[in-house]
């Protein structure tokens, strides 16, 4: 059965609407003379008026089952899932009902954790020396009280400093950066659907949550690793 709700893409709360529109301010102590020469200057490098108006809606706070808190909740659903989603297809996302949006969106970006990125998911992996972990045991449970316990544990850990170690290797986590670059470029169809390449930047000191979602302009000048709150938990780094 086909339904009209959201796929279990975790954080993506609303679908915003982005309104193009242009404003100006001048100085009232410059000549006139001056502020019209500026102001000229200015207008000519902006694109002509949309007389339509055009609202686009869309997301760009979207997290999937490669984020460790969409994991813990049960999602299975890939960059390439949320992609499908967006564009109006049919997926399942966790293993659940058939789910389909109504309407198309116009802009996507999934951006999943830097924090740990994928490291949940190769630990659900039997052929990954991280599934051999202890933690690992209580990651990959079948009991939702486990997993969300142990997912507290990992967030308190975090706060703390104290990271399991398993959690901070970024040999997995670039691989699924370059995996969700990929699928943003994959489902670009210029006019018709935007994709970003992204992530969220996900600090947490002392449980005091300075999260930020980096939007990049395109996918030709990007990092070689999205940056992570274990890097800098400075958001100026960003």
């Amino acid at each position: 059965m086909k339904t009209a709700y959201r796929p279990n893409i975790l954080h993506a709360a609303l679908i915003s609407a982005l309104l193009l529109a242009a404003c100006s301010r001048q100085d009232a102590s410059a000549p006139a003379a001056e502020t019209a020469a500026v102001a000229g200057t200015a207008d000519a490098a902006l694109p002509p008026p949309n007389p339509d108006n055009n609202a686009y809606f869309g997301d760009v706070h979207v997290h999937t089952g490669w984020s460790f808190d969409g994991f813990t909740n049960g999602s299975k659903t890939t960059p390439t899932d949320a992609y499908a989603w967006a564009q109006g297809k049919a997926i399942t996302g966790s293993g659940g009902p058939e789910m389909q949006i109504k309407t198309p969106l116009d802009f996507y970006m999934v951006a999943d954790h830097a924090e740990m990125m994928g490291i949940f998911n190769q630990m659900a992996n039997p052929d990954s020396p991280l599934s051999k972990t202890e933690l690992a045991k209580g990651v990959t449970s079948p009991d939702a009280n486990v997993r969300l316990q142990t997912f507290s544990g990992v967030l308190n850990d975090m706060s703390a400093g104290t990271l399991d170690p398993a959690l901070t290797d970024t040999k997995y986590a670039h691989n699924v950066w370059l995996d969700i670059v990929k699928a943003a470029e994959a489902n670009y169809i210029p006019g018709k659907f935007t994709t970003f390449a992204g992530f969220e930047w996900t600090s947490n000191p002392e449980k005091r949550n300075l999260h930020r979602v980096v939007v990049f302009r395109d996918t030709k000048h990007l990092p070689d690793m999205a940056l992570s709150a274990l890097d800098s938990e400075d958001p100026e780094t960003l």
